[in-house]
Order: C-alpha cells, then structure tokens, then sequence
C-alpha cells in the first residue's frame, strides 16, 4: 500500500462511515432538568425565567450551576443553586461520536427535589388579632401594677427619705 494513499484512503472511509450514520436518525443528546417539590405545585424560575409549576421538566444546553427559585403561597421562597453534572459521554472528545454518530437518542435525565418549609408569618387578619390582645394584655397588666399595694404614696416615700437625710425638710 502506498503511504501517500493511506490519508486519502482514511478520509474516504471516515466520509463512508459520516454517511452511513447520517441517515440512521443520530438524534443526539436530549439534557433535562426536572423540578419537584414536596407539596408540588411551587412556581418554578430557572435563571430567574419563571417556567411553571412542579412537576416540571426544563430543557437544558450546558453542564453548570443554575439558579432555581421556588414559590408557593404559604411556604418559605427558596432558591437554590443546582449544579447540572457533565455524563461521560457528554465529555470533550466523546461529545462528538455520542451527539452526531451513536444512532438514536442519549438521554440525560437530572432531577432536582426540594422540600417546602412553611412560613411562619401569619395573615394579616391574624397579626391584628393577635396585636389586639397583647394590647389588652399590657393595659391590664398597667392597671394592675397602678393600683398593687406594693406601691406608696408620695408622703410615705418621702417620709423614708427625710429620716435618711436625703430630703431637706422646711
């Protein structure tokens, strides 16, 4: 064989072999995200675009750290920052033969599960109430304290302060 036809030749089978793979549905590499929380039905923002409810599955196109924030009525908003792992066939070098030549469709499938804390604020109906009652409290907690007999009158107190010298008496 000649050295000089060995490149060409090589080239030729690798273009044979790119055609040969290029009709049989080489769909490439499908990556998702998705989304759950307990209870479901928190509004979802991925990079701060608001992309539904839970359960959710979201498209994704790189490997890295998304912000994923979570909202539902009633539970704490948490926001996490969600790392999407790089699979091995999706590393430099294999990404070509898995994404152009592996007929068919690679899936990469992540999930992201996030438990809702309750908020521990209450409804402003409630905080009134609640306010209400405190009020009530203090005010009889003050009523109380005016009228205990551990207090003295003003004669008394200074009475005690003139037999210790303090108060200059006319």
């Amino acid at each position: 064989m000649n050295l000089r036809a060995a490149p060409v030749t090589l080239g030729l089978l690798f273009g044979a072999l790119l055609l040969l793979t290029a009709g049989t549905g080489c769909n490439g590499v499908r990556r998702r995200l998705t989304i759950r929380t307990d209870p479901p039905g928190a509004t979802v923002w991925v990079n701060d675009q608001e992309i539904g409810r839970t359960p959710i599955s979201h498209n994704v196109t790189y490997s890295g750290t998304y912000k994923i924030r979570l909202a539902m009525e009633g539970k704490k908003t948490k926001t996490v920052m969600y790392a999407v792992k790089t699979p091995w066939y999706l590393w430099p070098g294999v990404d070509f033969i898995s994404e152009n030549l592996v007929p068919g469709e690679l899936r990469d499938q992540q999930i992201c599960e996030e438990r809702m804390e309750p908020d521990l604020v209450a409804a402003p109906e409630e905080l009134f109430e609640n306010a209400a009652q405190m009020r009530q409290e203090a005010h009889a907690q003050s009523d109380l304290n005016r009228y205990s007999p551990q207090q003295t009158s003003f004669e008394t107190q200074t009475e005690h302060l003139s037999e210790s010298g303090w108060v200059k008496q006319d």
